[in-house]
């Protein structure tokens, strides 16, 4: 006599199978994403420190052709003074590699750049990346300048807001980028301020006045 065995495949999965599954993609995803986070925080930083690299530039051409500084009390007016100037030509490309982070969530989801930077008179603060020089209550002087702030990333109408999960990016007046660690300010976590309530003293100097 011969015995068939028959094999039974079981479709589908059951309940503890499906329950383990998910707990173990929820598991990679919070691994996955502060990573990915920072990845792209840092890429972030990086391109914003090549922005404000090319604003001390800017600003020193500026210098060149004018024999001066930018003489304003609107830290943003200072930082548009080249673009005003045909220092920088207004293009989109140009705009957007100088002034805008893509770090700041605001600024970087203007649609029509050129729209926005038509009046730079009126400027909105919101779509611009830095807070820049009071050069008004706080003048530059060539001699032993280089190391002045100029700017810094701030985003938001006043630049109270942090574009950078734990940095702040400083330019000084010799071309050079440094950064504030967020946990090195008191009450940073929070919020910081630049202008003359700043947490910061070096930021004292700067403002996102329009």
């Amino acid at each position: 006599m011969h015995h068939t065995s028959v094999l039974h495949t079981r479709a589908g999965f059951t309940l503890m199978e499906v329950l383990i599954t998910l707990t173990i993609i929820a598991a990679i995803i919070s691994i996955a994403i502060p990573t990915l986070t920072g990845v792209m925080d840092t890429k972030d930083t990086v391109i914003c420190t090549a922005n404000l690299k090319s604003i001390g530039g800017a600003i020193h051409l500026y210098y060149k052709r004018f024999n001066r500084y930018p003489n304003t009390a609107s830290g943003v007016q200072f930082l548009l003074a080249p673009l005003k100037s045909g220092i920088i030509s207004a293009t989109e490309k140009n705009i957007r590699g100088t002034y805008i982070c893509p770090g700041d969530d605001e600024a970087s989801a203007t649609e029509d750049v050129i729209g926005a930077y038509q009046d730079l008179d009126n400027l909105d603060p919101k779509v611009i990346s830095y807070a820049g020089r009071n050069t008004r209550d706080f003048p530059l002087r060539r001699k032993n300048a280089d190391r002045e702030v100029i700017a810094c990333d701030a985003g938001g109408l006043d630049g109270s807001v942090f574009i950078h999960k734990h940095k702040i990016n400083v330019l000084y007046l010799d071309g050079t980028v440094s950064d504030i660690d967020v946990l090195d300010i008191p009450g940073g976590e929070a919020g910081f301020s630049v202008g003359p309530d700043s947490q910061i003293p070096m930021l004292r100097k700067l403002n996102k006045k329009p």
